[in-house]
């Protein structure tokens, strides 16, 4: 006997008897409609699973109602007694084991506590009957209860032969179950109904458990007898492999939704499963419960197809159950992943579980997403940012509050206008894939605190990436905000105050002058925090009697581009004062390109051998180059030279240009001795002779046929501004 709560405005008990149908009651159904309306965000199912139930399959898909999670499809797998369902990947989201796949979904068991029955099972597969696999029996009826559509049904009672239950099972398959009612009838008049089939969990405890094996192979089962040699009743009880037990009903039919991760290793033919390990209010991971047990593939693959099917089944029989699944992530479809970090910029510091800013702290936050395979590429990912509490983002003077950098160099700006209250959401212009694997989401913000006391503790927040074949989520931690009693104000000063960009063309020219006001405490000290060209700078501490009674803040010249720079400053105290910022410009005009000191005269001397002869200078060369444009400038040099004569005769020979790798004589036609970049920002003149050596320079490559003489060549120089 099974007893069922029902609930018609105050609590009855009602006995459910036999293998009578039961109608879920006004309560069960009020709370599954809740479980629809607070459905997590997961996908569309047509597109990876076959979703054309024929009779007999109680499946059915529902689409979310919860307004935060659209596009959501849930399957109900069974919401009544006596049924059995089934979903099953389609052949293009099959899992291929040769390589490592992760799945996740979320999934739902009812509120009825030890009245719910009898649960599901995740499921892979290689039967015959493809989508259409679940348990019959031997004439091929549909089997509930126990076998929860998966496992074998103990026909003949008689037997103490394993055969009815592997031929009734799914066939060359393993079955995670999520069994929530224990089956543990096991004397003789109830073994002797087979209908009944109520003695699997034997060796459990009264609670619902989790735990894997093989359906068709006769080592899951272990046949007992319940009667005498003479008038045997025999019966089966599972091997419970990886079991995740408990002690009360709250592991699955607490009328919660339950996050699954399964994680399939190629290498080691293992299959790890994770339960309840995110929380289902806030989506933020969790420890959960795992176990990891070995997966034959020659059992589930014994045509080594390379591939498996996988889904769900489930079942119910003289106890109802609705049981949901909402699919997340879908193995081997795509890998992909995504973190949250948050950073401190005025402290320098991460903010991880309980890390302690100031209200006015400069917040940094990045989502880095990331593709590392699969069968498709992550499509259509939609931003569901949900944005930490106590910290304002604001636009940009583009109307823009952040940045998405991607690896293959595109860039999208963030509209402010996707940002509501603490919710930004958009879309990612590009698709990540193996070409272009990663995109980072950049914020800025600054943290703010609310109410009176002098610590506000900010929840965690787990953010959504949706897109059209696979979910990720990413969570920031928790943090405490500290407001300060005192405030600090920050004003430019001398030119750094006018609108018009300062003139710079030497060090001593690039300064940002201002001065701080500190009220309602005595600092000691005070670090300005500069960004120049929107690239944060080093921070510089000076004394709170410097800032207070004016400051000069020197901008290195390597951090300036030619032209109009922007520099943006703020400054903070040893109170944890945050200052408001300030703009200011400075117009690098960056020196000039041209020539330092140039050899007027090199000689070559040597004796005539008759043979050919490359000689060396007997004086050095000496090409020197200014550069005082600055970080950013470029050139390049070439060279050119007239015959080498003497009055009317001609040597015959000629100049040349020598390198490790090549040579090539100097004649009208100008030759590149050498470029350069400037990536440091130094002016220091440049001596494009100074590495020159026996084997690189300039040498006289004189012919056997020369004759003596006092030859003469003009070699003329040439800078080139660019590349």
């Amino acid at each position: 006997m099974k007893w069922k709560k029902l609930l018609l405005g105050v609590a009855m008990v009602v006995a459910g008897v036999g293998l009578s149908r039961q109608t879920p009651a006004y309560g069960e159904s009020w709370l599954v409609q809740q479980a629809i309306s607070s459905a997590p965000q997961g996908l569309a199912l047509p597109n990876y699973f076959d979703t054309n139930f024929t009779a007999g399959n109680a499946a059915s898909l529902i689409n979310s109602t919860n307004p935060k999670t659209p596009d959501t499809q849930l399957v109900q797998l069974t919401n009544k007694t006596d049924q059995v369902s089934w979903i099953w990947a389609n052949d293009a989201t099959k899992i291929k084991l040769s390589q490592n796949a992760t799945a996740s979904m979320w999934m739902f068991f009812d509120g009825l506590s030890s009245s719910s029955g009898d649960g599901m099972a995740f499921v892979m597969q290689n039967d015959g009957r493809g989508t259409e696999a679940r348990a019959t029996s031997l004439n091929g009826a549909n089997v509930g209860g126990e076998t929860l559509g998966v496992w074998g049904f103990n026909q003949d009672y008689t037997s103490p032969l394993s055969d009815s239950l592997v031929a009734t099972a799914i066939k060359n398959s393993w079955a995670l179950e999520f069994d929530t009612y224990a089956n543990r009838k096991t004397d003789k008049a109830t073994v002797a109904s087979p209908a009944v089939m109520n003695a699997f969990d034997a060796d459990q405890n009264i609670y619902g458990h989790i735990a894997s094996n093989y359906p068709a192979q006769a080592a899951t089962y272990q046949i007992r007898n319940a009667g005498t040699t003479s008038s045997p009743a025999y019966y089966a009880v599972l091997d419970h492999k990886g079991l995740i037990a408990s002690s009360n009903n709250n592991l699955m039919t607490n009328g919660k939704w339950h996050h699954l991760t399964l994680k399939w290793n190629a290498e080691k033919k293992t299959m790890t499963y994770i339960y309840d390990d995110k929380n289902p209010s806030t989506g933020k991971p969790q420890s959960g419960q795992s176990q990891t047990v070995a997966v034959d593939p020659n059992i589930i693959d014994p045509d080594h197809t390379g591939f498996v099917r996988w889904g769900f089944t489930s079942s119910t029989g003289t106890a109802s159950e609705t049981n949901m699944v909402i699919f997340e992530k879908l193995p081997g479809l795509v890998n992909s992943e995504s973190t949250a970090t948050l950073t401190d910029t005025t402290l320098e510091q991460a903010v991880t579980d309980g890390t302690t800013v100031y209200a006015g702290d400069h917040l940094k936050l990045d989502y880095d997403l990331t593709y590392s395979g699969g069968s498709q590429n992550w499509q259509n990912i939609v931003a569901k940012l949900k944005l930490p509490a106590n910290v304002s983002f604001g636009g940009d003077d583009a109307g823009h509050i952040g940045t998405v950098t991607y690896a293959n160099g595109d860039t999208q700006p963030i509209p402010v206008s996707a940002l509501s209250g603490q919710e930004l959401s958009f879309t990612l212009k590009d698709d990540l894939s193996t070409d272009n694997p990663t995109a980072k989401i950049t914020l800025n913000g600054r943290a703010s605190h609310s109410g009176s006391a002098g610590t506000t503790v900010v929840a965690s927040t787990t953010s959504n990436f949706v897109g059209s074949n696979a979910i990720t989520t990413a969570n920031v931690d928790g943090f405490n905000v500290v407001s300060v009693n005192s405030s600090m104000t920050l004003a430019l000063t001398g030119d750094s105050a006018s609108a018009t960009a300062k003139p710079v063309q030497t060090a001593a020219d690039a300064t940002v002058s201002g001065k701080v006001t500190i009220l309602g405490g005595t600092a000691s000290d005070v670090t300005l925090h500069p960004t120049i060209n929107g690239k944060a700078a080093a921070s510089v501490k000076i004394t709170a009697g410097q800032a207070t009674s004016g400051f000069t803040y020197p901008v290195a010249l390597t951090d300036l581009q030619p032209g109009e720079n922007v520099i943006t400053l703020y400054a903070t105290d040893s109170l944890h004062d945050v200052s408001n910022e300030v703009v200011t410009k400075l117009d690098y005009q960056a020196g000039k390109l041209d020539f330092g000191t140039i050899g007027e005269n090199v000689n070559y001397t040597a004796a005539l051998t008759g043979n050919e002869q490359q000689v060396a200078p007997t004086t050095p060369w000496k090409v020197n180059v200014n550069d005082t444009r600055g970080k950013g400038s470029s050139w390049k040099l070439m060279a050119t030279a007239t015959p080498l004569v003497d009055g009317d005769k001609e040597l015959s020979g000629s100049l040349v240009y020598k390198t490790n790798e090549a040579m090539q004589p100097l004649g009208a036609t100008g030759t590149l001795i050498t470029s350069h970049t400037n990536n440091d920002g130094a002016t220091t003149p440049i001596d494009v002779a100074s590495d020159w050596n026996e084997n690189a320079g300039i040498f006289l490559e004189v012919n056997g046929g020369a004759t003596a003489g006092t030859y003469s060549s003009d070699v003329t120089w040439t800078l080139i501004d660019g590349e």
